[in-house]
């Protein structure tokens, strides 16, 4: 087919410019359309990934507030193990002997005239056997009489032996010492 163009050059001008306008119009509407789109996507995976980000910071929130609650409860765990070595350590020493209390008790109760010799104490049981020499028996008779009135010991044991001689006796008590602070 042969085309003539029969119109005058300005028409021809004109309906060049207006194809052409046509042309740009319609690139310009789908490039806007492009753009548009391209923004929903945008704001769309924006979205999405606030949402992600949102979800992991709640995760990460839970997961710190899980180990925080893990150790307290390490911590606690810790505080009533500490707590209940104190409440042993404290019954242990409810229990033990003060030392120094008896031994001063037992010198209170030793009169002028008496010397020990030997002084053997069973630190569990609290048996003790107390050796010596008194100048006589008087002297010896008040000494073994204070340690039977004495609440810090018990079971005072003196054997008759003790009371033969009437001067420059050797003697030997076994007694118990009462495990009470």
């Amino acid at each position: 087919m042969i085309s003539i163009n029969i119109l005058p050059k300005k028409d021809f001008t004109r309906l060049k410019q207006e194809r052409l306008s046509s042309w740009l119009l319609l690139c310009a509407i789908s490039l806007l359309l492009f753009l548009a789109l391209e923004a929903g996507a945008v704001f769309y995976f924006v979205g999405i990934s606030q949402n992600k980000t949102n979800d992991l910071e709640q995760q990460i929130s839970q997961a710190r507030t899980e180990i925080e609650q893990q150790k307290n409860v390490e911590l606690e765990a810790n505080i009533t193990k500490l707590n209940n070595l104190g409440k042993r350590l404290d019954a242990i020493y409810q229990k033990q002997l003060l030392w120094h209390k008896t031994l001063a008790d037992l010198a209170e109760s030793t009169p002028v005239g008496i010397t020990w010799k030997s002084l053997n104490i069973n630190a569990f049981s609290g048996k003790t056997d107390l050796m010596g020499h008194a100048d006589n028996r008087d002297q010896l008779i008040k000494f073994s009489q204070q340690i039977e009135d004495n609440d810090s010991f018990s079971d005072f044991v003196s054997p008759l032996s003790n009371l033969t001689s009437k001067e420059n006796i050797d003697f030997t008590f076994t007694f118990k010492i009462k495990v009470s602070p």
